[in-house]
């Protein structure tokens, strides 16, 4: 498993310890048009071979910078399905249990270890101390092979983590917790339901508490051309669930027109101002003939 945590110190900005990650892939538009990543974000995405990528973003630190704001951690991870499942779901775990709540709380245990093992070297590695830095980040990794068991919450939830790891037939690719999102019928779940339809990607949403939005009612959103139905917003609890609905085959995919006929009243009001404009017209005309005579 990789990881890059990003901090800022008391006098230096935010910026990745040691190294950088190759790909910044969670400022894609499917995602960053529908979050704020200064508050808690959490994307996870399943890759061929076996692999997984996962950005989580605003874990709070108890660090304060100089006008007394809060400090704020965010990893990026990628690694292996089969070797680093358990770790992974781990940390998610802990990750959810902190952003269930708004506002999120600095008293937390991954907090805590952050603090320790970052907060007070940040300022020397981000000044460009990375030897240093690049140590204590692969420590990190095994401190997160050590962290004790915890299970995400709810239970169904696990269960998706777990079929989306795995490839599970029917499973979405990507699980996000993506701030601007709280319910599934509102204008910031619509608009990413479009992003979802170029990118071909089914998407388990995690309804952000910043938006008013609880884990427990998530849902995934589906791409029309897979779903085969008008309703491309799935709950998690439903997927399964038979449905007596056929797929609607009387929409049309072209433009409608609007032909409808127009009503008698329409008429008449019309053939009423052509009478008025050719009363004027001969009233003119009468008047400046007698002008001219």
């Amino acid at each position: 498993m990789e990881v890059w945590l990003q901090t800022r110190g008391v006098t230096h900005d935010y910026a990745f310890l040691g190294v950088a990650p190759p790909d910044y892939w969670w400022t894609a538009p499917l995602y960053k048009d529908a979050t704020s990543f200064e508050q808690p974000t959490l994307i996870l995405e399943r890759l061929p071979g076996g692999q997984w990528c996962c950005f989580i973003s605003a874990i709070p630190s108890s660090r304060r910078d100089r006008v007394n704001t809060r400090i704020r951690y965010s990893m990026a991870l990628s690694g292996n399905v089969e070797s680093d499942q358990r770790v992974l779901l781990n940390l998610l775990a802990y990750v959810l249990d902190i952003f269930k709540n708004n506002p999120v709380s600095e008293d937390n245990l991954l907090t805590r270890l952050l603090d320790e093992e970052v907060g007070a070297h940040a300022d020397e590695w981000l000044g460009g101390n990375q030897e240093q830095a690049k140590i204590h980040i692969n420590g990190l990794k095994q401190i997160f092979v050590d962290l004790k068991s915890y299970s995400v919450e709810p239970q169904k939830l696990r269960e998706e983590f777990l079929g989306l790891l795995s490839n599970a037939p029917s499973s979405p690719s990507v699980a996000a917790m993506l701030n601007f999102i709280g319910r599934r019928k509102e204008p910031s779940a619509e608009q990413l339901q479009s992003q979802v339809e170029r990118s071909q990607k089914k998407i388990l949403i995690l309804p952000s508490p910043i938006a008013g939005g609880q884990l427990a009612k998530y849902f995934i959103l589906t791409p029309s051309t897979e779903s085969g139905n008008r309703n491309s917003f799935l709950l998690g609890s439903q997927r399964d669930n038979p449905t007596t609905e056929s797929p609607d085959t009387t929409r049309q995919s072209t433009l409608v027109r609007n032909d409808k006929p127009k009503s008698i009243a329409d008429f008449h009001d019309k053939q009423m101002m052509i009478a008025v404009i050719i009363v004027v017209v001969e009233f003119l005309t009468i008047g400046w003939y007698m002008l001219a005579n």
